[in-house]
């Protein structure tokens, strides 16, 4: 059975609930065993609540009810996934199953979402896959970018970063913009404490742009195009 850690910065007033759910390899869809879950109050930005993963890939957290919490599951030989969830107060100190299981992918598209043709002055907001505005701001996830690599230790030879654009300007104009935003990305981790000397960067400008979906509008599908992709280069 995972082991359950509150931190001293637990909301103690608020009942909980115990969250339960499952960690996954998002492409092998295996468990992932050991991997670091954080229950995060979004209110106050406190964490609540700390475990691991077991041999099946479970973990269990209690969190308080009624509130709006964020569940982030990471590896050091993967990135990190994360869901918002709130416990209903009429549950308080029961078990609850969390509605999805945590993915935890071997490549990330990290979607800071630029303006076109600008690399160093973003939109607050991220993108999620589908080019939607999230409530996540690009600092907060350039930040849990940063926790992740530097919890990859010792084994992590490199973080490699490749900058896409969408099909707008030149073909070398793209290159370069692909390259200036993932400049602007390994800039901002290094001001967060990853290690320049990890850091790789590349451009492929528009030179893999994703398939347009049937009925997409073209400015969605562009929104999809611009995106930072990190690879992770772990020692074996």
């Amino acid at each position: 059975k995972p082991v359950i850690t509150s931190t001293v910065e637990s909301l103690d007033t608020v009942p909980t609930a115990t969250l339960t759910g499952t960690v996954l390899h998002e492409q092998t869809r295996q468990p992932v065993v050991d991997a670091e879950v954080t229950a995060r109050d979004e209110q106050t930005d406190r964490v609540v609540s700390r475990t691991r993963t077991d041999t099946s890939g479970t973990y269990a957290l209690d969190v308080p009810v009624g509130r709006d919490v964020e569940i982030t599951a990471q590896s050091p030989d993967l990135f990190y996934d994360q869901t918002t969830i709130n416990v209903p107060r009429d549950q308080a100190r029961d078990t609850v199953r969390a509605k999805r299981e945590l993915a935890l992918p071997i490549r990330f598209n990290l979607r800071v979402n630029f303006p076109t043709s600008v690399f160093d002055n973003p939109y607050e907001h991220t993108l999620d896959s589908n080019g939607v505005e999230t409530t996540e701001t690009w600092q907060d996830a350039l930040r849990q970018v940063a926790l992740n690599v530097q919890s990859s230790g010792a084994n992590l030879k490199k973080l490699v970063l490749i900058g896409h654009t969408d099909d707008v300007d030149t073909d070398a104009s793209n290159l370069l913009l692909g390259e200036r935003r993932v400049q602007f990305v390994m800039d901002r981790l290094v001001e967060l404490g990853v290690d320049r000397s990890l850091l790789e960067g590349r451009s492929a400008g528009e030179r893999l742009l994703p398939d347009k979906r049937r009925g997409e509008a073209v400015d969605q599908w562009r929104k999809r195009s611009r995106r930072v992709e990190l690879v992770k280069v772990m020692e074996r």
